[in-house]
């Protein structure tokens, strides 16, 4: 893991508290270690399998290990297909995949396949926490403090929110103002035909639908 590490990624928010196994080991070793190493594992939901290259090659979960012959090979009962993401994926991605998968966990590997850390499922809750926020603040016209995304709300002051809204709010100001010079302008035609005037709420309720439900997709697509 060359460099800085890069905010926001599952480089960041992976753990080195795991427990792994070669493929060729037993059921009982497996199991014996495990229940040594618990107490100090921050991720005790799988047991990740890897070849003697240190590449992974599956995983086994602690239901598993514990309802298996202790004379099998652990091999024999690892799931092969496993989600994985590499160091620099960004963690709405790793959020994703867990959630897609019904994994607790998504292990992380390097270019070479080799496993060198998992984000455990308490990670993964505090992504989608921040990550469901953000969206909304985002939906709000709220992107920004001080360079950095707004992640709590609760730490940030109604002077903050204000002075993050206002410019929006002043965008829609115009906007209104621009909609009325457009209505004024057939104010002629209005007159002589009143019951076009009441077809005004209709569109102005159905634009407003329009751009919050086309905001929202947006948002969600580039998330």
């Amino acid at each position: 893991m060359d460099g800085q590490i890069k905010k926001n990624t599952a480089e960041k928010r992976m753990s080195s508290s795991y427990i792994t196994a070669k493929s060729e080991e037993r059921i009982g070793a497996v199991r014996a270690r495990y229940l040594e190493m618990i107490a100090e594992l921050k991720n005790n939901d799988y047991v990740y399998i890897t070849d003697q290259s240190g590449a992974l090659v599956g995983i086994v979960s602690a239901k598993e290990i514990f309802a298996a012959k202790e004379t099998d090979p652990i091999s024999g009962i690892m799931k092969k297909d496993v989600a994985r993401v590499r160091a620099g994926t960004k963690q709405e991605r790793v959020a994703t995949l867990a959630l897609l998968h019904d994994f607790d966990a998504i292990p992380v590997v390097d270019k070479e396949n080799k496993l060198i850390g998992v984000v455990p499922s308490g990670e993964i809750l505090n992504i989608l926490h921040e990550e469901n926020v953000e969206d909304f603040l985002k939906m709000a016209g709220i992107h920004k403090t001080n360079g950095r995304p707004i992640l709590d709300a609760e730490k940030v002051g109604p002077l903050k929110f204000a002075e993050l809204r206002v410019p929006w709010l002043i965008v829609g100001l115009f906007g209104g103002i621009l909609a009325a010079s457009v209505i004024e302008f057939f104010h002629d035609s209005l007159t002589e035909l009143f019951v076009l005037a009441s077809f005004i709420p209709l569109v102005v309720y159905i634009a407003g639908a329009i751009a919050s439900q086309s905001m929202t997709i947006f948002i969600r697509s580039s998330a």
